[in-house]
């Protein structure tokens, strides 16, 4: 799925014109208070008195509801979202709300705790009982039971641990590589988008001030500081090891990748 902001201004936010490329993953980044939570609602039909166009797959009028049953969001605060007691009554609500043929149900919310990371064990679980990092893997695995085209994340990482964080990370590159799925990650943690990879918008004060490929973090030093974004630690390691010699650097994505330049470079 394609969606294109055109002209979009709400509150902050000032004349938004972007194109989310369809299977490509997209993550929104600035400071606090730059917008990123507020556009991430705003994709999700949670205001409506904006100006401006959200145009989807080339069409203005474009049936909202079949838009937001294709496209899955998990917030920081996943718990808010929860509607069900049980694990499994919570996975399989969208299903039921959207009258899913149910003959693989079980299949279906099995699979989908299986790739966030959590075993059938956690069905007859009550929410308020798991973690914070349970609770997001959770609301993850009830988006992805919908098999949706599009899945947002906003700020999902805060409650995760590393651990965590690499099996969402696998999980998002997955999806992307081989469902094609398209994927929006609004967030602040810079070491995680730079492993995302693929594409950026930087948002300061409401307005798009940069976009592009994220290896662009590479040769743009100054947007960190002017911006107040933190460096991905990668990327300060890369500089100090490669800096004065023929890396390409566009190759080195995590640690293991400079590990492997290091065997190479000396032999």
């Amino acid at each position: 799925m394609e969606i294109m902001l055109e002209n979009i201004s709400y509150d902050i936010l000032k004349n938004i014109n972007y194109k989310f490329r369809e299977g490509s993953i997209t993550s929104i980044i600035g400071r606090s208070g730059s917008g990123k939570s507020l556009l991430g609602l705003l994709l999700m039909n949670m205001i409506s008195n904006y100006d401006g166009k959200i145009i989807v797959n080339n069409r203005i009028d474009y049936d909202i509801y079949d838009y937001l049953r294709k496209v899955g969001y998990v917030s920081q605060m996943a718990d808010k979202h929860f509607v069900c007691e049980l694990v499994k009554d919570e996975i399989s609500f969208g299903l039921r709300q959207y009258n899913y043929k149910l003959d693989k149900e079980e299949k279906q919310i099995k699979d989908s705790l299986k790739m966030v990371g959590l075993s059938d064990a956690y069905l007859d679980r009550n929410v308020t009982s798991l973690s914070a990092s349970e609770k997001v893997k959770v609301a993850i695995a009830s988006s992805l039971v919908m098999n949706p085209e599009v899945l947002l994340l906003d700020n999902v990482t805060t409650y995760l641990d590393s651990d965590s964080k690499k099996e969402l990370l696998n999980l998002l590159l997955k999806l992307k590589d081989k469902f094609n799925k398209s994927i929006i990650f609004i967030s602040s943690d810079m070491d995680f988008v730079y492993s995302l990879g693929n594409d950026y918008i930087l948002l300061n004060d409401g307005k798009i001030v940069k976009s592009g490929s994220v290896l662009d973090f590479l040769i743009d030093d100054d947007m960190f500081n002017r911006y107040d974004l933190e460096i991905p630690k990668i990327i300060r390691l890369i500089k100090l090891m490669f800096i004065n010699k023929k890396v390409d650097l566009n190759k080195i994505k995590n640690v293991d990748d400079i590990v492997r330049e290091v065997i190479n470079k000396n032999g």
